[in-house]
């Protein structure tokens, strides 16, 4: 693997002000690195104190020029209909909100009461009300969920995700010791977050495994049965390859009534079967 160090920085994450002033001299092939204080990573931009600050700021930015379009398109009477100003921004509001939605956990109710108010104001335009309508009917009226439940839901799911991978998996022993780490610093996290989340719903902690209903036998799949009978010299063998397995009467009676119909249909009732 070859490292382009054109395009490769480093960054100090901390919490302490004496290791953040701190500069490095790291180099890759006698090539030094340049210090990016805010480097992006699967599009999330990380911060020194991993708080998500700058991400939140950035990512309000682009969307509030999203929430432009559907000011554009609605009115308090007339433009377009609720159902589709909530399709525009259910595909293109509020999947950019929700993009890494476990990781936001990190930011602070702060940073993340910004995310909340571009969700308010985006119903206020769906529905057509003023300021001063209370949330909570706006989320009726609209269907939308609250961001902080869809994110805990979504916190959730993916730390169900990490108790299913293998053995060997580092994320899934993360995830089962948890708990029991004790650690120094209280500082949210997407473990810590989907814990919090596990007691407010009282979520059932055994994970059954699901019971999958059986095929019929009559409609059970048969098994593959591949023939690689070639004979001497290349040449196909002469035996006559096996005829399809027999159905059983009440499938036969089944196919034999729909093709039936279906040739009636196309006949006419003067034709004969």
């Amino acid at each position: 693997m070859q490292i382009n160090t054109t395009k490769t920085v480093y960054n100090i994450y901390s919490n302490s002000r004496e290791v953040l002033a701190r500069d490095l001299e790291l180099k890759i092939e006698d090539k030094c690195l340049q210090r990016d204080p805010l480097p992006r990573y699967l599009g999330v931009a990380l911060d020194s104190r991993l708080n998500l600050t700058a991400h939140v700021e950035q990512l309000a930015g682009r969307v509030r020029e999203r929430i432009g379009l559907m000011k554009k398109l609605a009115g308090t009477n007339w433009g377009a209909a609720l159902s589709s100003l909530k399709t525009l921004y259910v595909t293109f509001v509020r999947s950019a909100l929700e993009y890494a939605n476990p990781i936001l956990n990190l930011a602070s109710k702060t940073s993340l009461g910004k995310l909340d108010r571009i969700q308010n104001a985006a119903m206020r335009l769906m529905t057509g009300g003023l300021r001063s309508s209370p949330i909570a009917a706006l989320e009726v009226a609209t269907g939308c969920e609250p961001l902080e439940t869809r994110r805990e839901v979504q916190t959730l799911m993916a730390r169900e995700r990490f108790l299913r991978l293998g053995e060997s998996n580092p994320l899934k022993d993360l995830a089962e010791s948890f708990g029991a780490t004790r650690r120094r610093l209280k500082k949210v996290s997407v473990l810590s977050a989907a814990e919090a989340a596990e007691r407010k719903f009282d979520l059932p902690t055994d994970r059954a495994p699901l019971e999958t209903p059986g095929w019929l036998p009559e409609l059970a799949p048969h098994p593959l049965e591949v023939r690689l009978d070639i004979g001497l010299n290349g040449k196909k063998s002469e035996t006559a390859p096996p005829g399809p397995k027999s159905r059983s009467p009440r499938v036969h009676r089944l196919v034999s009534s729909r093709v039936r119909a279906m040739l009636h249909r196309r006949l006419g009732k003067g034709g004969h079967l």
